[in-house]
């Protein structure tokens, strides 16, 4: 009887033992499934705000005038307004919307100009996108060229050096060594949004009306 006994005491631990190490598997399975399914979840919630963002296309009243050289008056570009679709820009073989200092629910599949100044505008004009939105940067080299649609005109700017894991500042997002050009920068994390360091390219302005004061 007491053989019996034990007997079934051995066989109810190696019944629990097997039941725990199923559990701990159908949890880590479980687990494994959910994590492959996050970015597909992150998409989609995403887009689903994305389309409830307050984007509005740019339309001023009136077209910008230009000096007698060409060059376009900075007083005669109607301003722009947050979350408005001013142009775009392609980049290998990305092109995107660029939205004027948007949201970053906005920001979802097109690149932010950021409030500042204006690509043809004496000084660098900052850009910032999405890396997995974007040409991944690294593959961009020097030599390579932009391009960039503004209602006030089209622009071709050539790609001077690409700088890796800089941190974001104004001062790492600038250029001496161009005088009309745009800096074009994504995060280096695996996670949306903007962290401590950056990949950043540097363009010169090659082609394209310049914005003066008149």
């Amino acid at each position: 009887m007491e053989e019996t006994l034990k007997l079934l005491k051995q066989k109810g631990i190696v019944c629990c033992v097997i039941s725990i190490l199923i559990t701990v598997v159908i949890m880590i399975c479980a687990f494994s499934g959910l994590k492959s399914m996050l970015p597909f979840m992150r998409t989609e919630l995403n887009a689903a705000y994305f389309d409830d963002a307050q984007i509005s296309e740019y339309s001023p009243e009136s077209s910008p005038k230009q000096s007698a050289k060409g060059e376009v008056l900075i007083s005669s570009i109607a301003p722009f307004s947050r979350n408005d679709i001013v142009g775009s820009i392609t980049l290998g073989s990305t092109e995107l919307d660029l939205c004027y200092d948007c949201d970053d629910i906005a920001l979802m599949k097109r690149a932010r100009l950021e409030s500042g100044k204006y690509p043809g505008e004496i000084g660098i004009s900052r850009i910032y996108a999405y890396k997995n939105s974007l040409t991944p940067l690294a593959l961009i080299n020097p030599g390579d060229t932009i391009e960039i649609s503004m209602p006030y005109g089209a622009y071709t700017f050539t790609v001077k050096e690409v700088k890796n894991q800089i941190p974001v500042s104004d001062s790492s997002l600038t250029s001496s060594d161009i005088k009309r050009g745009i800096v074009i920068y994504t995060d280096t994390q695996e996670t949306y949004g903007i962290s401590g360091k950056c990949t950043a390219v540097f363009a010169e302005l090659t082609s394209g009306p310049k914005i003066t004061n008149g």
